[in-house]
């Protein structure tokens, strides 16, 4: 079976493939005892310049807890992928704009600035703040700057993990 991914740009059916001339391969799933995971593609939209990005939605759960994580490709018009333009993000808000659409599923494309959560104790002048996702944000007023990595994706700034005599916590102050 043909287990390509094809764009569909109107009448025109084109083929997904990276800059080397492969096709990638972004749809899978695997399980095992404790978890599984699944990655699929999601969502495509071509951009004003005539590019394409593709959203693909990543689900991983192990031992009961469930997390997903988003990596966003760019496309050139023909279809081709660029593997050093892909930004993974565990948050997706900040790009559903570039998509016009509510990939997330939370009611509203884009960032939700009502939905943002105090993060420390800082309440004067810019403020830090995440959504529901985690993803953190600078407010300053109305404003909202998202924090990213240098491909643009939501880094997980925080986090905790515990093992048999120990444990270690990252969190935004």
């Amino acid at each position: 079976a043909d287990k390509n991914i094809y764009i569909k740009d109107g009448q025109t059916y084109i083929a997904l493939t990276d800059s080397y001339g492969g096709i990638p391969n972004l749809e899978y799933s695997n399980s095992w005892t404790d978890g599984s995971n699944e990655s699929l593609v999601y969502a495509v939209e071509k951009q004003t310049d005539g590019t394409f990005k593709l959203a693909v939605k990543n689900t991983n759960i192990y031992s009961g807890v469930t997390t997903v994580n988003w990596q966003v490709y760019s496309l050139n018009a023909q279809g081709a992928l660029d593997w050093s333009k892909s930004t993974w993000t565990q948050s997706i808000s900040n790009v559903e704009t570039q998509f016009k659409q509510d990939l997330n599923l939370d009611g509203f494309v884009g960032v939700d600035s009502s939905t943002m959560l105090a993060v420390g104790k800082d309440v004067l002048g810019a403020t830090l703040v995440k959504d529901a996702d985690g993803a953190l944000f600078i407010r300053n007023g109305n404003d909202l700057t998202a924090i990213t990595d240098s491909y643009g994706g939501a880094p997980k700034l925080e986090y905790s993990n515990s093992w048999t005599g120990g444990s270690n916590k990252s969190e935004a102050m």
